[in-house]
């Protein structure tokens, strides 16, 4: 990531971390109130997502590239009822994913308004 900023001094960075999926999606039909690793978590590594994300955030913290973490991993987990159908780890769309884009939004419009 070195050098990055010096390439592209006027462009704002962002970072989004991977979000885990959802055992047994298709019997979920309403958000989770809680999210837990179970064993197809543990035999596709979702449940090792939160520690990545952790590496992640501080490889781009410390990279000094600077601009914005987007952490929305706390709030999908609990969307289990929007993964499509037969892929608990990818989500539909129009769907939860739609929620990024405002989240994205409102971080620009927040930059901007600073």
């Amino acid at each position: 990531m070195k050098g990055i900023r010096a390439k592209r001094p006027d462009h704002l960075f962002m970072f989004r971390p991977t979000m885990p999926g959802t055992d047994d999606c298709q019997s979920i039909k309403q958000p989770l109130s809680h999210w837990e690793s179970k064993e197809l978590a543990k035999k596709y590594n979702w449940d090792q997502f939160d520690r990545q994300n952790d590496i992640a955030l501080q490889v781009y913290t410390d990279s000094e590239v600077g601009g914005l973490y987007l952490n929305m991993s706390s709030v999908m987990k609990l969307r289990g009822d929007g993964h499509r159908q037969g892929d608990c780890l990818h989500y539909s769309l129009p769907g939860p994913p739609d929620w990024w884009m405002i989240y994205f939004y409102n971080a620009l419009r927040t930059i901007r308004i600073m």
